[in-house]
């Protein structure tokens, strides 16, 4: 039994189990007992260090939000991240705190990091906004981004290969006999999403594929905005849709999905759909969702060995670390062939 699966139970976020464990503020009394209920119910004992190795130190885990909309949405993927931390923190006989920061606490926490118990930080930056660099460079500890390349700074970065994992959507699309692909991109700009567009456009250049502008589609990064927003597209556009779409993320891709079987469409005999980031709801959507899969505890597990590397040796080197992306075909995608049909 880990956070992730206390967590789960609980209704709660693991973040909020790590507040619990830790006797931190910040979670009401009524959802601290329930959290200590199942705790207890469940036997719970977070995992234990060599007992012959002494206390390390103490790894401070910032879940950073700003427009949120991701962070919060996305409780899937920052659990597996947060676990691979979890997991590696304890062998390297660190103990973790969990906090999270919204623009307006962020100073407050990196004040804290340099109060004198932390000995380094990793930062989840899915949405770390580019002006916030400044106030990060004063940290007095090391620290690691995750989920974002910072680029053109000095920070030690663990990221998936966004750019190769939007290249090989599309070529797969291609192999399936695709030649008219289109583009289900966020209407929010981040970093992952900003090397994906640049993926799927390098992509599309070096596989000899036409583009057609209408044929990318502006969409909200949530369920209900990407349904919405290709609802209302759908409602007046007129012509033929490609009969391929890669997605900025499978929330997109679900949600146009859902959009598409509305407006009367068939998928993916109509259309094929490859998403990115191979959440849960991949598997039990209709029909179950083709997507990138990313490894998510391995970089949790890497941006703890990279961040203790820097605690006791070092170097004022940084690293940016690309951790590999995998394809998974499912039932939303089809060969070009039987499309139509």
């Amino acid at each position: 039994m880990n956070i992730r699966q206390i967590a789960k139970i609980a209704g709660v976020s693991p973040a909020t189990v790590s507040l619990v464990l830790n006797d931190r503020e910040g979670v009401g009394e009524a959802t601290r007992q329930r959290v200590w209920q199942v705790l207890q119910e469940y036997g719970y004992t977070p995992p234990r260090r060599n007992a012959r190795k002494k206390r390390s130190g103490l790894v401070r885990f910032i879940a950073y939000r700003n427009a949120g909309e991701l962070v919060e949405r996305n409780g899937d993927f920052i659990a597996r991240v947060m676990e691979g931390v979890e997991n590696a923190a304890h062998q390297m006989g660190y103990d973790l705190l969990v906090r999270s920061a919204t623009r307006e606490r962020l100073p407050e926490e990196i004040e804290a990091c340099n109060g004198g118990d932390t000995d380094g930080v990793i930062l989840l930056g899915t949405e770390f906004a580019p002006d916030q660099i400044s106030l990060l460079k004063t940290l007095q500890v090391p620290c690691v981004v995750v989920d974002n390349a910072l680029e053109h700074t000095l920070f030690d970065a663990v990221v998936m290969d966004n750019a190769q994992g939007a290249y090989m959507a599309v070529d797969a699309l291609r192999e399936l006999g695709h030649t008219r692909i289109g583009y289900l991109q966020s209407s929010l700009g981040i970093s992952n999403f900003n090397q994906r567009s640049r993926g799927y456009h390098q992509a599309m250049q070096a596989l000899g594929l036409a583009e057609h502008p209408g044929d990318i589609l502006t969409l909200r990064p949530t369920l209900e905005g990407a349904y919405a927003d290709a609802s209302a597209l759908l409602a007046t556009r007129e012509g033929r849709l490609p009969g391929a779409f890669f997605a900025d993320n499978d929330t997109i891709a679900l949600g146009a999905l859902r959009a598409f079987k509305a407006a009367g469409y068939r998928i993916p005999q109509d259309i094929s759909i490859i998403g990115f980031d191979n959440i849960a709801a991949c598997q039990v959507a209709e029909p179950p969702l083709s997507t990138v899969h990313i490894y998510k505890q391995r970089m949790g597990r890497f941006a703890v060995e990279r961040l203790v590397q820097q605690i006791r040796r070092p170097t004022g080197e940084y690293t940016k670390l690309l951790v590999g992306a995998k394809l998974i075909l499912r039932g939303s995608t089809a060969p070009a062939a039987v499309q139509r049909t």
